[in-house]
């Protein structure tokens, strides 16, 4: 619980600042979105935080590698995006 708290903290306090630069009034579709994406997110940290607790980072760790792959692979199929330097 303190990992998620003290990384929901940060990012609160880091998009505060920039928020009076770039608000937008939100849909209802976005605020939808949004909240989803903010749930996803949630558990899929809250996963990642009991992975460590009961695995070892040494064999948990080559799948935090494999994002790299699956972002790239994902960015190219979806975006047309091709990695660079």
């Amino acid at each position: 619980l303190t990992t998620m708290a003290y990384s929901a903290l940060t990012g609160v306090a880091i998009l505060s600042i920039m928020v009076p630069f770039v608000w937008v009034s939100p849909t209802w579709t976005g605020i939808g979105l949004g909240i989803v994406i903010g749930l996803a997110s949630t558990i899929g940290q809250w996963i990642i935080v009991l992975a460590y607790r009961y695995g070892d980072a040494s064999v948990l760790a080559p799948f935090s590698y494999t994002q790299l792959l699956w972002v790239s692979i994902l960015g190219f199929f979806l975006f047309g995006e091709l990695p660079d330097v």
